[in-house]
């Protein structure tokens, strides 16, 4: 009973958490239709090995907060998106040598795990990887103030639709022309 219980509360705060109102967590529509300034990039060799575990937190038109956590291998991209509690809202994995997805689970349709991988790859991605698969007419610059800190910069036919600002210990995401803001924290180093 306790165990029923406890399930029954947790997708209670998954409902209310993601929302039965029919809001995406990232605008613009579905995995097929989705508009994107570059395709989903090669792994690069610099960042095989890595796993990051970061807090999302959406601000604006979507108020929503959860953690992702990314595994990258040489040929894949796995992808967690999960509660605080831990519960996977979304499961799944990029294998980029045939550029497919496995979607291991998913308990919520309005998560696009390629929406994902690609503000990650914008995020963290270096910089020339980008460029080369920008689509027509889009163009990315990063620029380094005078304290330090970086900002990319993504234009398509030279406005500004992106920013990336990486904060000392957070990176603030603005998509412009989806109308979205993201804030990001890296919980490990």
């Amino acid at each position: 009973m306790t165990n029923i219980l406890h399930i029954k509360k947790v997708l209670f705060s998954l409902l209310i958490a993601f929302g039965l109102n029919g809001c995406s967590l990232f605008p613009n529509g579905n995995e097929n239709g989705t508009e994107r300034y570059f395709s989903l990039a090669k792994i690069p060799n610099q960042m095989v090995g890595q796993i990051q575990l970061e807090k999302f937190e959406f601000v604006g038109v979507v108020e929503r907060s959860m953690l992702v956590q990314s595994e990258i291998t040489s040929t894949h991209v796995n992808l967690v998106a999960m509660t605080f509690e831990g519960v996977p809202i979304i499961q799944a994995s990029w294998l980029a040598l045939d550029n497919t997805w496995q979607v291991i689970t998913g308990l919520s349709l309005m998560l696009e795990p390629s929406q994902i991988l690609h503000d990650l790859q914008s995020v963290h991605w270096p910089l020339s990887v980008i460029e080369d698969v920008l689509h027509k007419s889009y163009s990315v610059i990063e620029e380094t103030s005078s304290f330090g800190f970086r900002t990319r910069k993504f234009y398509f036919n030279d406005v500004l639709i992106r920013t990336i600002d990486y904060k000392e210990d957070m990176i603030e995401f603005n998509d412009f022309k989806k109308n979205y803001q993201l804030k990001i924290t890296p919980l490990n180093s």
